[in-house]
This record gives structure tokens, sequence and C-alpha cells, in this order.
């Protein structure tokens, strides 16, 4: 079959609300907001746009809402040249959102919520297949999406010889018991499909119930005997694992003014180092840097970085 993209994603596309405030409020109390913005976001909404960015082909699968968050998200999306000839758009549902607020000493919490997200089933998922299968990759993003309809996604690639990427978004109580979005047993042969499989730490932490990074990561390769686990962290940096090895990537030392958006501009450098067919440390190096310029930029999509940007940055680090 002839690959008509690149990278075809499934996953989070959502509005985030994001709140300024003096001081996060003490219980009972109000604070007034010094800022509020509606801006487009969601893991794998922003993948695909610095996979765009970076000059692939890409294509979303999924679900969009009729209400005005969903003209948003739908006009960004068109806007940047994504696919979405394959979404779902379902007037009378509302759009998934997460609500971020932070305050001048830089703490911050999110809540986030799926809606419209649950909306994508398996029944939807086959009626893709084709879709599916014209694609050098799978992104798929574990984030409230009904697991049947991941695995259905999942299957479909691997039986056609695809790669597929995989970033886990939620912790296990939150997916399982919170959204029940399936089964403990659904997610663990979901996460086996995993050619590449993307989670922060803290995650990676709650599913092997190890705290060295290291061996988190070992735990998880083996277990569901994934060929590459990376695990990350804002602060500390990434933790890499194949066959071969066990590292630790350093964060690049550089001047952060927003960490809104880190994850995904780090996930998009996994995903197109994995699509390059790059080296485990090569990949790292990339993700990290992709991570680092994001970060210097206010905003979350039009924050991610060019390809030569990304390449400039490590040649200097060199």
């Amino acid at each position: 079959m002839v690959k008509q993209f690149d990278v075809i994603g499934i996953g989070a596309n959502l509005i985030e609300q994001t709140v300024r405030v003096h001081r996060l409020p003490e219980q009972s109390e109000i604070c007034a907001a010094q800022r509020y913005e509606s801006i487009e976001s969601g893991g794998v909404g922003n993948m695909l746009f610095g996979l765009n960015r970076f000059g692939l082909k890409v294509g979303y699968l999924g679900t969009l809402a009729g209400d005005a968050f969903g003209v948003q998200l739908t006009k960004g999306l068109v806007n940047a040249g994504i696919d979405i000839s394959q979404c779902d758009m379902r007037p009378s549902a509302f759009s998934a959102w997460v609500w971020n607020m932070s305050d001048d000493a830089g703490r911050r919490f999110r809540v986030f919520s799926p809606n419209v997200l649950t909306k994508i089933d398996a029944a939807r998922i086959a009626s893709a297949s084709y879709y599916l299968k014209s694609c050098r990759l799978l992104l798929l993003e574990i984030c409230g999406i009904p697991l049947d309809a991941c695995l259905l996604a999942a299957e479909l690639v691997k039986a056609a010889s695809i790669p597929v990427v995989t970033q886990l978004s939620l912790s296990r109580y939150d997916l399982l018991d919170t959204l029940r979005a399936g089964t403990l047993e659904q997610l663990n042969e979901l996460l086996a499909f995993s050619d590449v499989f993307v989670t922060p730490l803290a995650i990676g932490r709650e599913l092997t119930e190890k705290e060295k990074p290291a061996e988190v990561a070992a735990a998880l390769r083996d277990q569901y005997v994934m060929p590459m686990v990376c695990l990350f962290d804002e602060q500390s940096g990434s933790v890499w694992a194949d066959d071969d090895e066990i590292f630790h990537q350093p964060p690049f030392t550089i001047d952060s003014v927003d960490m809104t958006g880190y994850a995904d501009a780090f996930g998009a450098g996994v995903t197109f180092g994995a699509l390059r067919g790059w080296n485990i440390r090569e990949t790292a190096r990339f993700a990290q840097a992709c991570a680092a310029l994001h970060s210097t930029k206010p905003g979350i999509r039009e924050a991610m970085p060019f390809e030569t940007e990304a390449r400039k940055f490590l040649e200097v680090q060199e």
C-alpha cells in the first residue's frame, strides 16, 4: 500500500483553559484571575502540530465537538495542514478540556475532562482501517479514549507491519477507576503493542511500583517486551531503555519561560526519531532538545520548534 501519511495520531485534541493567579488559593478561598485564555492543546494534537513543523504529512483520527471550542480546534487543525478527513463531527457533544491554573511562584495544577474523546469507539476505528494503514507510523495517546478502540487501532496497524509509538498521559487510577476507559488487562495488552513507549516518570513508577528510574525503565521494557522505553521528567531529563542499554539523558541548561507543552514537544521529538529510524541515543538528544527549545517560548503549539532549530541547538551543545 502506498503510504499517504507519515504519521496518523489518535489521542487528545482539546482546549486548555489557562488561568494565571498571584498565588494558588487556599481551601474555600477565591483568587482573582490575572489572565485567562483558551488555547488549542492536547497531547496528540500538539505532537501532530510539532511533527507537521518537522515537514511530515500527518493526520488526526478522532472526534470533534460542535461547541465553540470544537470550532476553534477544527479551524486550528485545518489551518495547520493536519488532515481531519476521517474525524467524526459531533454537533451536540462537548469538547475535551484541561483547566490549568498557575501562580507567580511557578506552582500549578491541571484538571482534565475527556468529554467527546470518549465517543471514539471500536466501530469507528474499524471503519477507518484503510486510513490507519495508509501511514508509516501510528502515534497513539492513552488519554481516556476507550481502550477497546485503542487496542483495535494498534492491532490493525501492527498486522500491517506499521510501528506504534504509545504515550500514556494519565495515571492508571485516573484512566481505569475515574474515567473507566477499560480494564487493567486491556491496558496491559495495549502497552505490549508499543514499539516505543513514552510516559512521565511518575506514571512509570505507578505502573511498576519501583522507584529508581533505571529500574522503572527496565521493568517496563521486560514486562511488556518493549523495544524502546522512555521516561521523562521536566526537571531531571529522561531515562531510556532498549535491549542493549539503559541511560539517563540530562536536560539541557536553558532559560525557560513556560513549561506548558514540554511533554508534547518531547513526544514529537521521540516520534520523529522513531520514524526516521534513529538509534536510541540520537533520538534521546533530539527529543530533549525539542523540549528545551519549546520551554524558551510562551504558548503551546506556536512554541513547537522546527527541525532546523533543534539541529542547530544540538550543534552548539556538542
